[in-house]
């Protein structure tokens, strides 16, 4: 069997998000902590999806701008993070366009989208594409979500958002997307890397518009948290046999699979990046290097993936 076929493509992404880290020194300082991991960790091959919505909008940050340059200079790059408050497809459009415009004001790509809570419906395929998005982290699995994490997790001043903006589809925890803008339902979506078909998104073809790979996850992600997530709650164990599960496959076709993390769950609700949770992400990266896996940025890996097509490889 060609060696090509046996490496798995791994795509570290990061929802780059200031809850936790509200004040500006503090998500800024952590941010930079963050870039500073990605090269040392990864030659600094990591997504980085900024969050641009309702909710928060870290473009506001002074120096942001900067730290998108370094994220670009060091061989990463950046896309957009959006938590929609609405299914309508003209506000979706609407929300899409102002994170795109000012992601790319800033310097960034924005060729890549990680969508909030998972949520995704059918009219985001086109949308995203008619802004010029080439990529999407997709989610697969059992995992069914319908409602925003606690209001803990939001300065009390910043609470009242979610009563005002969210409509009652969100506080009933209705689990279908196209009625409650923080449901996600990724049942039967497929597992793999691939364009998603415009005509049903939980499928994908070898070619088409928006490129995707899956968040990796296990039949038992019932409760989200059996999944390529690091965080305190998942054990490194646990993301290690999450893994192993993705490359096996790779004996049988190529396999392209997405992790992530927030910055918030490297500080484990703190004002900086915590020297364990930094350890166990580069734990989960070594582990994957002693399985022979090649790291990309979304962008490189859809490159990759239309190469390996193109010369008629298999897909796991």
């Amino acid at each position: 069997m060609d060696d090509a076929r046996r490496i798995t493509r791994v795509c570290w992404t990061i929802d780059w998000q200031d809850n936790y880290l509200w004040q500006s020194p503090d998500f800024l300082s952590a941010s930079q902590d963050l870039i500073r991991y990605a090269i040392n960790f990864l030659d600094g091959k990591v997504t980085w999806f900024a969050e641009v919505d309702e909710l928060t909008d870290i473009t506001i940050h002074d120096g942001v701008e900067d730290l998108i340059f370094e994220i670009d200079r060091s061989g990463g790059e950046v896309g957009i993070h959006v938590h929609h408050t609405s299914v309508d497809p003209e506000i979706r459009w609407k929300h899409y366009k102002r994170a795109v415009e000012r992601v790319r004001k800033m310097g960034g790509g924005a060729l890549a989208y990680s969508p909030g809570m998972g949520n995704f419906i059918q009219e985001d395929v086109f949308l995203l594409t008619e802004l010029g998005i080439k990529t999407v982290r997709s989610y697969a699995g059992s995992y069914v979500n319908a409602s925003l994490p606690s209001q803990d997790w939001a300065p009390p001043d910043k609470r009242i958002l979610i009563d005002t903006l969210f409509p009652p589809a969100m506080k009933k925890g209705i689990p279908d997307p196209r009625q409650n803008p923080v449901a996600c339902d990724c049942r039967n979506a497929d597992d793999r890397a691939g364009y998603l078909d415009t005509q049903d998104f939980h499928r994908v073809r070898n070619a088409g518009r928006l490129f995707a790979v899956p968040l990796g996850t296990s039949d038992e992600n019932l409760d989200g948290e059996h999944q390529l997530h690091v965080q305190p709650r998942i054990p490194l164990e646990r993301l290690k046999r999450i893994f192993k599960s993705y490359h096996a496959r790779s004996e049988r076709g190529v396999v392209f699979v997405a992790c992530y993390f927030h910055p918030y769950d490297l500080t484990e609700k703190g004002t900086a990046i915590s020297k364990r949770m930094a350890y166990r992400w580069q734990q989960i990266v070594n582990f994957q290097k002693q399985l022979g896996s090649e790291f990309l940025t979304m962008q490189t890996a859809q490159e990759k993936f239309d190469a390996l097509v193109k010369k008629g490889e298999e897909h796991g």
